[in-house]
Parts: C-alpha cells; sequence; structure tokens
C-alpha cells in the first residue's frame, strides 16, 4: 500500500484550496491535449498475524483480515512546472503509519479522510528546484528504520534534482531535500503543538554492471515531550497499536515501571528530545547476462543525538537488507532477507515502520511478485524480541509489566492493486 496521511491536520484545510485551484490553474492554462490529469489510486486487501511468545502481552494484538484504499487525482502542465494531488484514503485518522483497518462492516468503522493535497511549483529557468505545500510523500529515507514508506506529512518541502544533462562520468545525479512540517497533536493550544525540521542529501552513481546511492540526512523534533502527551491523550496513535502506546521512553520509566504507561506519558512525555543523524547506503548489482537479475544491498542507520533518560543507553538503529531481483513489472519477482535493530529513543515510533517501531531486534523475509500489471501479491514476516528488557516493546501495551522479555512473530501477506 502506498504512501499515507499523517493525523496531524493542521495544514489540510488550506492544502485542499490550495490544490484544488493548482487543479484549475492546470486546467485553465494550457488546452486539455498540453496537459495530464489522470486517476491514481490503490486498493489492497491483507492477513496480518501478530503472535507473542510468551503470553505477556497487555495491550490488544488483532490478527485477521484488514483492507486499505487510497483513490484520488494527479494533475500536471505540459511542461511539468506546476503539479498536484488530491486524494482520499483509508485506516485511523488517529494513526501516523498505517492505512488498514479491520475488513467487514462490524467491529471498528470504516474511516474514510483526506490522504494527500499538495502544490508542485517549478520555475522555467530552472526546473530542477521545486516547492512543495500541503499534505505530501514524505521525500526522505530509502529504508523504514526513520521514515515508514505509507507516511505523509502537512508541511513546506523544498526539493533539488541534478539534472540528467550534467552527468560527469559515473556521476549519474544526486538531490537535496529540506522540508518544515507543522505536527498539530489535537490540541487547541499552540503551544501543545509541535514543529519537525529535517533535510537530506544524497548521490547516485552508475557503473558497468551496477550502481550506488548514498544518503544522510539530519532531523529535528521540537516539541516531543508535547507530542507524547498527544499520544497519551489518544489523539495520536502509533501503528496498529492500542491508543496511549508508544515504545518510546518516559523519564519515569525506569523509576515508576509498575505505574500505567499513559499515566506516565500524561506527566513526561517523551524523555528524549529527537535530534535524528541518519544514512543509508544501496548497491545495485546486474547478475547474468541472457536473463540478468539484481542483487540489491542496503544499509540504513539512525542516531538519535538527543537520547536521554531510559532510553540513552541505545540511541542507535540499524537496518540490513539483500535483496534478488525486483519487482518492477508483470512476471517479475522479488525476495528480501533483513535484520533490524532500534532501541528505544532511536527513532520516533510514530513515523518509523510499522512492522518494526523501536526497542526491537529481529530479522525477517519479505517478497513480492507482480502478477499483472498493478496487480502485486507480497508478504513480510519479522521474528522479533525486545533489545532491552526493561523498556517496553511489541507484547507490552499501556499497562504493561516491565522486564517481560517478549518474543514474537508478526507476519502479513498482502493482494494490492494500484493504477
Amino acid at each position: 500500500m502506498g504512501r499515507r496521511q499523517s493525523s496531524f491536520e493542521a495544514l489540510v484545510p488550506a492544502s485542499v484550496l490550495l490544490t484544488a485551484a493548482a487543479l484549475i490553474a492546470v486546467s485553465a492554462s494550457a488546452p486539455v491535449s498540453a496537459q495530464e490529469l489522470a486517476p491514481d489510486g490503490e486498493v489492497a486487501l491483507r492477513y496480518a498475524g501478530a503472535f507473542v511468545m510468551d503470553d505477556a502481552s497487555s495491550d490488544t494484538l488483532n490478527s485477521g483480515l484488514e483492507t486499505a484504499f487510497r483513490l484520488g487525482l494527479k494533475a500536471s502542465d505540459a511542461r511539468n512546472l506546476v503539479s498536484a494531488e488530491l486524494s482520499l484514503s483509508s485506516g485511523d485518522i488517529g494513526s501516523v503509519n498505517s492505512p488498514w483497518q479491520a475488513f467487514g462492516r462490524f467491529g471498528a468503522g470504516q474511516a474514510v479522510h483526506l490522504d494527500r493535497a499538495w502544490i508542485a511549483v517549478a520555475s522555467s529557468p530552472l526546473p530542477e528546484l521545486s516547492l512543495v505545500l500541503g499534505q505530501s510523500p514524505v521525500p526522505w529515507g530509502r529504508g523504514e528504520v526513520v521514515w515508514d514508506a505509507d507516511l505523509t506529512l502537512p508541511g513546506l518541502w523544498v526539493n533539488l534534482e541534478s539534472a540528467e544533462r550534467r552527468r560527469l562520468g559515473a556521476w549519474q545525479g544526486g538531490r537535496v531535500n529540506l522540508g518544515a512540517v507543522y505536527l498539530s497533536s489535537g490540541a487547541s493550544v499552540l503551544e501543545e503543538n509541535t514543529l519537525l525540521f529535517g533535510g537530506e542529501l544524497s548521490g547516485r552513481w552508475g557503473f558497468e554492471h551496477s550502481s550506488l546511492e548514498m544518503e544522510v540526512g539530519y532531523f529535528d523534533l521540537v516539541g516531543a515531550r508535547r507530542l507524547g502527551r498527544a499520544v497519551a491523550r489518544g489523539d495520536v496513535v502509533v501503528g496498529t497499536r492500542p491508543r496511549g502506546f508508544s515504545s518510546n521512553t518516559t523519564d519515569s520509566d525506569l523509576q515508576d515501571p509498575d505505574l500505567e504507561l499513559t499515566r506516565r506519558l500524561v506527566v513526561d512525555g517523551f524523555s528524549s528530545d529527537f535530534n535524528i543523524l541518519s544514512a543509508g547506503v544501496r548497491c545495485v548489482f546486474t547478475l547474468g547476462e541472457d536473463d540478468p537479475i539484481d542483487l540489491v544491498l542496503d544499509i540504513s542507520a539512525a542516531m538519535n543525538l538527543g537520547a536521554r533518560g531510559a532510553g540513552a543507553d541505545a540511541p542507535f538503529a540499524l537496518e540490513v537488507g539483500a535483496q534478488f531481483g525486483v519487482a518492477d513489472k508483470a512476471g517479475r519477482g522479488q525476495v528480501r532477507l533483513f535484520g533490524v535493530a532500534i532501541g528505544a529513543d532511536a527513532v520516533l515510533d510514530l513515523t518509523n515502520a510499522d512492522l518494526y517501531g523501536t526497542n526491537v531486534l529481529g530479522v525477517g523475509v519479505a517478497g513480492a511478485l507482480v502478477l499483472f500489471e498493478g496487480v502485486t501479491l507480497s508478504f513480510d514476516t519479522l521474528a522479533s524480541a525486545q533489545l532491552d528488557p526493561a523498556l517496553r516493546g511489541l507484547g507490552d501495551g499501556r499497562g504493561e509489566s516491565l522486564a517481560s522479555d517478549s518474543s514474537a512473530i508478526q507476519m502479513r501477506i498482502t493482494a494490492g492493486y494500484d493504477f
């Protein structure tokens, strides 16, 4: 399933108006034959299972069928100097990094809400430089150790892509992405809201039978304690976990481990600041001549320079993967083996992969096969344990007893169609 909306809705009304204005402007500024106006969307059904081995769970980890969808419209002018997108998505509006909801008519309501509403503007003298305003996919990170693949956030982005004509030897180009995001916690008081600032620099190199891409980024969350209190209130939900849950730490985690988690979040918020330095490397090797297959090796790492309190001892996150094949067209597939080690406060568990979370040590396998154009069958699974049993993770919930050392297996099988 593609990227999805944030639960932070502060910029959404303006995004909707601006996106609608952009769609009208694009239609009015060019002949119908010289513009693009096309539907865009995804629908998917999956089985998701989460099984805690030592039966120490105090939260609700439901297993069963889930569904997700995104339906929208994209528009651009003939020269791609102005583009826009408006779409709706399924899922809990409070969940930042999961568009999935229970399949069927009963149980939780079938939520539908704004997913993307953005405008991108570039200039004729420098089309490689664009300004993006609204709720749009996060342009940072190839792995999901810091940013979930389904994540969108409301804000202002500046993107600079090097021109293809400027290739020099093995150098194929690069990009710079700068962003400022306003995160409304749902509170009416301005001081209860938070800001996220970040930037990422990447470069690409191409060789005869291989390619290399490297990236480095820095992200600063201003108002982490207030954001922790928003999680406690239930205004923001971490993945598919119970409201009021977070695997990021509070100041009283080690002092009062028997105190109910939501009460600690209300009093303390998050104990750490989140000043995250990230880096990633991706190598692609083309093997064989007659029927070539790609071997993809990737490493993503992060370090929280602002880790404090109970989460200070493990401020590092690492994701390592090896993938065979690329599922990029009908009849082609891929299999990826990966391992993760993510400290409790190494990254913000609100925004990284919902399969990972934080305070996790695990190995997994994922795969995908494109059956027909637009139709993909995929799976992913992760066997994990808590990196620090004294802190919370998968297998713990709002009223958890800590030091449970929970181990777990998660698996997801998905059938999806995108157009």
